[in-house]
């Protein structure tokens, strides 16, 4: 939570100083790990999926 506070305060202080170019590559920044836990969280679901349905297939034999 704290980074969340931390990262506002950069992108505010970035605005604030006109500095539109580092703005922007910071923003950049964000969406990438944004997507990139995106990723992980779609990657977590497929391994859960197919644990379950191991699972269930050991469970039925």
């Amino acid at each position: 939570m704290v980074g969340v506070f931390k990262e506002t305060f950069v992108l505010q202080e970035y605005f604030q100083q006109g500095d539109f170019e580092l703005l922007k590559n910071r923003f950049d920044g964000v969406r990438q790990v944004l997507i990139l836990i995106h990723g992980l969280e779609e990657l977590i679901r497929d391994i859960n999926g197919r644990a379950i349905l191991f699972a269930e297939l050991l469970f039925v034999a």
